[in-house]
């Protein structure tokens, strides 16, 4: 037996010899796994067996009980300062022989362990162990890993411990695992590790160790894809076992870098809640993303049904980190994406029946049902389930009138007179329901919400009563009266507005307003425009006005019309985190209010939904707003009439004071 202080700095200098090194870590008194390898069958001259001393363990003490159980060719590294996954690292560089296996010193192996990975053992693959007993922890421990391989991975600096390694060698070199067999050949953990920190800290990080290396291979896609389902299954497993952590779950979830986590694998119970949202992460759609918020507002694990919208919405992968934690099954449908024809409602409605019909195969009905009506085929397909299993519970959200437009008009296509339009007039009769009045599709998604769901969600008060006002039918106007609740849009955790950090130059000279939003040259945010082209003092013309529109060009042509082209800087939207991280960087934030007095008179229905996500920065907020408007109510810092110059002018000057 050799003590050795060096700690592994001398084996890089060695050349590797045939055979196995066993890197035991000792993190704690007892290591029964030294008897265990003192009567291994293989050729004790094949045997390397490396005792990293972790922490506060007693050098010389462990020294003497390492002499008396005799390990074949054993050392001793003394690791004051390092945890398991280090010591583990300092004994993988001190090996000297061909294949390493890592083991821990609490736990035990048959007498056959090291000869059955030896026959196994090859350049190019991993050798397995058996774990018992058979439905054991996916450990890394009993595995046989090519030593030149395991020390070259290219792996990041803070990626270490045998699980990495293990996880980097099959991504970076697809090596497949042999598995060997035979109870005598079995390595038996000691303990369960059902730890928080082994069965969901651990597969965290080996997801975002895998997902690091990429590549554009399918194969090797294929591998990655497979490996982080395996370790998003075992935290899935720790839920099962410990429910009440999901909070704690969810946030080392939110805070991973991980740039797709396996959610599905994660929220492997059958869920108890369907959502249905016909725009649904990853698609950039502001329906989506308040969809998503409303299911991690719930807390509840959910399937979603939401519509394929590829080719029609662009696609933010970062949106899906909104929901994921709380998304089980996903079923995106290649129906038309289409706002407004019934026959699209339709399909959509019907093929997201048969869905469920699979899923819900000996489960029983769903307990609840959310839907959320931008798009109104969500409400078709939620009314059309609601009415074949009345007993779940339908929590219908409307994000905006549907059958009037903007200026007040009435809009929407016909209901066409098809089988699957007759079913739902027939249930809602046989229910004794009040039936839709015309053939209106968007009016009769109203109306199916109103008269079958079970609580009606409005973002505001206004909205709740301009719908109202134009429903023709005072016995539905009571029913909804009965079930309305008022639900404001939500907002993220603070952890949202740091995920990504937006590389966006702000000069540290200057004051920097930022919009986010749709942009028209005749009303609007052109208050400030003009209010910004007249200002004659020097504080105000250090502001800096930054806008994010679908039409940057138009933007900038208005710049430029108004010699603003420097102090307004006009861009594309950006991805929905890149927004909420920009959003806390900016010295004020801007939103306007649509202008609604011409057609909706004193009742603006509308609280733009940005409003929620600049709640939640922490910065000043400047609201141009129409009188008695529901944002008008809110907590402003700042606020002007919308299309008042002169007020956005007295404004630009208070910005301009308070960000000296």
């Amino acid at each position: 037996m050799e003590l050795d202080s060096t700690m592994g700095e001398r084996s890089h200098r060695d050349a590797i010899a045939p055979g196995l090194t066993v890197v035991v870590t000792a993190v704690e008194a007892a290591s029964p796994i030294l008897a265990d390898l003192r009567r291994q069958t293989l050729d004790p001259a094949l045997i390397e067996t490396i005792l990293v001393l972790a922490g506060r363990l007693d050098p010389d003490s462990w020294t003497a009980h390492a002499g008396t159980d005799g390990a074949p060719g054993l050392r001793v590294l003394h690791a004051p300062n390092a945890d398991q996954r280090h010591a583990e690292e300092l004994g993988l560089a001190a090996a000297t022989r061909q294949f390493v296996v890592f083991a821990t010193g609490v736990d035990s192996v048959g007498e056959r362990f090291l000869a059955a990975l030896w026959e196994a053992a090859g350049p190019d693959r991993v050798a397995a162990a058996p774990i018992t007993p058979a439905d054991g922890p996916d450990i890394p421990y009993g595995k046989c890993l090519p030593t030149a391989l395991a020390r070259a991975s290219d792996r990041p600096a803070d990626a270490t411990g045998a699980a990495l390694v293990l996880a980097a060698l099959q991504v970076e070199h697809g090596l497949p695992v042999r598995e060997v067999a035979g109870v005598d050949a079995a390595y038996a953990p000691a303990t369960s590790r059902t730890s928080f920190a082994d069965s969901v800290v651990e597969p965290v990080r080996i997801i975002e160790l895998i997902q690091a290396y990429g590549g554009t291979d399918r194969p090797r896609r294929d591998a990655v894809a497979r490996m982080a389902d395996h370790e998003g299954t075992r935290i899935g497993e720790y839920l099962l076992r410990h429910p009440d952590d999901r909070d704690k779950v969810v946030a080392l979830l939110d805070a991973s870098t991980a740039a797709d986590m396996p959610y599905a694998a994660v929220n492997r119970v059958p869920a108890a809640a369907l959502a249905v949202a016909f725009a649904f992460p990853p698609y950039t759609e502001t329906s989506a993303v308040v969809a998503a918020k409303r299911l991690r507002e719930s807390g509840e694990v959910y399937d979603v049904i939401s519509n394929r919208m590829q080719g029609v919405r662009q696609v933010d992968p970062t949106t899906v980190r909104i929901a994921g934690p709380f998304t089980a099954r996903t079923a995106e449908l290649p129906t038309p994406t289409y706002f407004a024809p019934w026959s699209s409602m339709e399909e959509f409605a019907r093929r997201g029946l048969a869905v469920i019909r699979e899923w819900r195969t000996g489960l029983g009905p769903y307990r609840t049902v959310y839907s959320r009506a931008h798009f109104a085929a969500s409400h078709v397909l939620a009314a059309a389930y609601k009415l074949t299993s009345p007993a779940t519970f339908w929590r219908a959200e409307f994000s905006d009138p549907l059958s009037r437009d903007v200026n007040g008009a009435e809009r929407g296509e016909r209901v066409g007179r098809t089988a699957f339009a007759r079913a739902l007039l027939k249930r809602l009769r046989a229910q004794g329901l009040p039936m839709p009045r015309g053939r209106n599709a968007f009016a009769w998604c109203e109306h199916l919400a109103y008269v079958l769901a079970d609580e009606l969600v409005f973002t505001n008060a206004y909205q709740l009563d301009y719908m109202l006002g134009y429903c023709p039918d005072p016995r539905t106007v009571a029913l909804v009266r009965r079930k309305a609740v008022i639900r404001p849009q939500p907002t993220l955790p603070d952890a949202f507005y740091r995920m990504v950090a937006w590389p966006y130059p702000l000069a540290a000279d200057r004051v920097h307003i930022g919009y986010f939003g749709n942009f028209y040259a005749n009303r609007g945010i052109d208050d400030v425009l003009r209010a910004m082209a007249e200002a004659d003092d020097a504080q105000s013309r250090r502001i800096v006005l930054h806008v994010f529109t679908k039409n940057p060009d138009e933007v900038a042509r208005r710049a430029r019309a108004l010699d603003l082209a420097d102090r307004v800087h006009a861009n594309a939207y950006l991805p929905y985190l890149a927004f909420l991280n920009l959003a806390v960087r900016l010295d004020c934030l801007l939103v306007n209010d649509a202008d609604t007095v011409q057609t909706h008179g004193a009742v603006n229905p509308y609280l733009p939904s940005k409003w929620a996500d600049y709640a939640g920065s922490g910065r000043p907020v400047w609201g141009l707003v129409s009188p008695g408007s529901a944002l008008s109510e809110q907590s402003l810092m700042y606020r002007s009439p919308l299309g008042d110059a002169a007020a956005a002018r007295a404004v630009l000057t208070r910005i301009a004071a308070a960000g000296k």
